[in-house]
């Protein structure tokens, strides 16, 4: 992910399993073109369900700015 994504997340990535689902999540920098966060996206669902042999699902959501994210760690 972050070969494919370099320096796209301004979070760490979470890795969720439902059952044979695996869900990829995160947050991402605003300032992207929609079509290279589309394209980024399909490829690496692609990729990914190929070499797992698995369905994978990507979940990106985006942030206008890396300081307006808050953590509260339990």
């Amino acid at each position: 992910m972050t070969g494919t994504w370099h320096g796209l997340f301004v979070s760490d990535v979470i890795i969720k399993r439902k059952q044979n689902l695996i869900i990829i999540a995160g947050l991402i920098n605003q300032m992207q073109q929609p079509t290279k966060v589309y394209f980024l996206k399909g490829y690496t669902e692609e990729l990914l369900s190929h070499l797992l042999r698995r369905p994978i699902r990507i979940e990106v959501q985006t942030v206008s700015h890396p300081r307006d994210l808050y953590f509260k760690w339990i």
